[in-house]
């Protein structure tokens, strides 16, 4: 089996507390939750989810503990829940990005810009998927965050693409995948240790890098020395 991990996608939905009489309005109680999972993701990217309580969560989205127990029952619940919208929020840029693509190359440059736009866009998404990818292997309590189905889905994708287009042999379909996974994570943990402008150069050095256009053949020998 591919050991492919990525900021990976919650295996099962997690689910919360319905609404009950005299609460407000549908969608302010929508906003109030995407509030504090918002409020959530930032401070499980800044502090770990072993760390984080209620009570800061509570402090960040400028609402009381009593407000984040009526949403969610307790902290796993809603930290799976930052996961599932986290990714949600990424597939919805990632996948209409690559679909058109006719080839490999192309379907690669489009990860790439759509990576761009969501690091530019969401900051906290990464700080958040690095503490998921760090924590959830040994925190037995959040293990169902490490899924990541739909991304193993899209690297198949991608590599049976270029399979098809003969930029890649079918014999490297499999070893391809994998630097895909390592590439994306690796993408990710860069961006919560590089600067924004080393951070972007990086996501443009990896499209010419994978396009043929950052490494070439040697135009010359140079001896080694004695």
């Amino acid at each position: 089996m591919d050991k492919q991990t990525l900021p990976g996608l919650v295996g099962s939905r997690v689910q919360t507390r319905q609404r009950g009489s005299g609460r407000p309005p549908a969608s302010d109680g929508e906003k109030t939750k995407q509030k504090i999972l918002s409020a959530a993701r930032k401070c499980f990217g800044k502090h770990g989810y072993r760390e984080t309580s209620n009570r800061i969560i509570a402090e960040e989205a400028l609402l009381t503990p009593g407000t984040i127990y009526y949403y969610f029952d307790n902290k796993r619940d809603m930290f799976l829940s930052v996961h599932e919208d986290t990714q949600k929020e990424i597939l919805n840029v990632v996948l209409p990005a690559v679909a058109p693509a006719k080839t490999f190359a192309e379907a690669m440059t489009s990860l790439l810009d759509a990576f761009r736009v969501l690091y530019e866009k969401h900051p906290d998404f990464g700080k958040f998927n690095a503490v998921v990818r760090s924590e959830a292997r040994r925190t037995p309590e959040i293990t169902a965050a490490i899924a990541d189905q739909e991304w193993r889905h899209l690297y198949h994708r991608m590599s049976d693409l270029g399979v098809a287009t003969g930029e890649i042999d079918y014999r490297d379909a499999r070893t391809l995948r994998n630097i895909l996974s390592t590439v994306v994570l690796g993408i990710t943990q860069h961006g919560l240790e590089a600067s924004n402008a080393d951070h972007l150069d990086c996501l443009r050095g990896f499209q010419r890098m994978f396009t043929g256009k950052l490494v070439k053949a040697a135009s010359r020998s140079i001896q080694a020395a004695k």
